[in-house]
């Protein structure tokens, strides 16, 4: 199963999927992430902050969280 992240919506569809595929299932292991690499010779841009923060931040917290869910998340 794939999923992108970074898209509220399809972080909906892939709980449900994942639920209705897998109803048993009580463990997911979230280990993706990203890191930009920052050039420190130029000015920073914040939209790699924020890709990050959404990415490896509230995208494993919106999957854990979703309705119908019993999701906990331990970092």
């Amino acid at each position: 199963m794939q999923l992108d992240i970074e898209g509220v919506d399809a972080l909906a569809a892939f709980a449900q999927l994942l639920i209705a595929e897998h109803p048993a299932l009580s463990v997911l292991i979230s280990n993706a992430g990203i890191m930009r690499i920052e050039a420190l010779d130029r000015s920073r841009d914040v939209a790699d902050a924020e890709a990050t923060i959404t990415t490896n931040l509230l995208g494993r917290t919106r999957l854990t969280s979703e309705p119908g869910g019993a999701g906990k998340s331990i970092s």
